[in-house]
């Protein structure tokens, strides 16, 4: 998940919400919703990005009518523009807030004033990320706004299918020119010598795939499924203690969908249960792979603690 929009919190948020990002996992194909043929929107990087994030916050609840889709291109030019219409922090809130009332059920109706607001959060979110993507160059940023607010609506402007092989196509593509093969060696060296230490601490449990997994605090109850949504708080550092996000530190949990995750919090939450806090450590290739996510350089072993607080649906 280097980072596209999933919905707002900071750039690795972001990307663990939305399956686009980085390669790290695949999302589900939409195969139930209808491509529209679009004459100002070229079939480009930009477009499968603009239309794999749509899907992915779609499935998380974001629905076409919280938005107004002027203010969402609006506030997206003026951060590329930098003169942004919401600080990140303040758009980051926005965003946790309508992504809290829906998960509670009560999201709708939303006032125009509402719509606005959160349409410029999400703008601004939208923006921010492009700011900061590795590709940023080869990217038409209309066809990215433009392929999201269209399938924000259903009309997407190519296949789900189509849209995921050009992101996980440039993600390949990108990933190892990040950094030079000695760069890469030495990330990759430092991960796998690092799990192979951890892997024989107390406590620590190590998955088939790779994943290891050490139970902090044990929970009650059922386990969620790939289908699920839950709420959680994560907190990410990576193997030499940086932290590089934490939804702890910002005071605000946050739900999605765990089909639209990395592989390694896709299969390490479905171990959990109600109330359990676990840490996780992620090899790279359960995680961002080659691509760089924010702080995250590619090729990095991830640390998470998470605790699962719901399992929304």
């Amino acid at each position: 998940m280097k980072k596209t929009i999933s919905f707002a919190l900071s750039t690795v948020a972001l990307c663990l919400l939305m399956s686009s990002c980085g390669g790290g996992n695949s999302a589900q194909n939409d195969t139930t919703t209808t491509t529209t043929a679009t004459a100002n929107i070229d079939k480009s990087i930009g477009a499968a990005y603009g239309t794999m994030i749509s899907l992915n916050i779609g499935k998380a609840g974001l629905k076409a009518d919280m938005l107004t889709e002027a203010k969402v291109i609006e506030a997206f030019n003026a951060q590329l523009a930098g003169t942004p219409q919401l600080n990140i922090e303040t758009a980051t809130k926005t965003m946790q807030q309508q992504m809290e009332a829906i998960g509670k059920g009560n999201a709708l109706p939303l006032s125009e004033e509402q719509k606005t607001t959160f349409s410029q959060a999400i703008g601004t979110l939208l923006g921010d990320n492009m700011n900061s993507m590795p590709d940023k160059k080869e990217i038409n940023p209309n066809d990215f706004i433009l392929s999201f607010c269209k399938g924000m609506k259903g009309e997407l402007v190519m296949p789900a299918e189509e849209a995921q092989k050009i992101v996980v196509a440039q993600a390949q593509k990108n990933g190892p020119t990040q950094q030079n093969p000695e760069q890469k060696a030495a990330q990759e060296k430092a991960g796998k010598d690092f799990l192979a230490q951890n892997k024989d601490k107390k406590g620590v449990i190590t998955t088939a795939s790779g994943l290891q997994y050490e139970v902090l605090t044990a929970g009650k109850g059922e386990n969620p499924t790939i289908n699920s949504k839950v709420k959680v708080h994560y907190h990410g550092t990576l193997i030499d203690g940086s932290v590089f996000d934490s939804s702890v530190e910002r005071g605000e949990p946050i739900s999605f969908p765990l089909n639209g995750v990395i592989k390694g919090w896709q299969e390490g939450v479905q171990l959990m249960s109600k109330g359990a806090k676990f840490r996780f450590y992620i090899p790279h290739e359960l995680g961002y792979g080659g691509s760089a996510a924010g702080k995250i350089p590619p090729f990095s072993t991830l640390i998470f603690d998470v605790e699962l607080f719901n399992i929304e649906s």
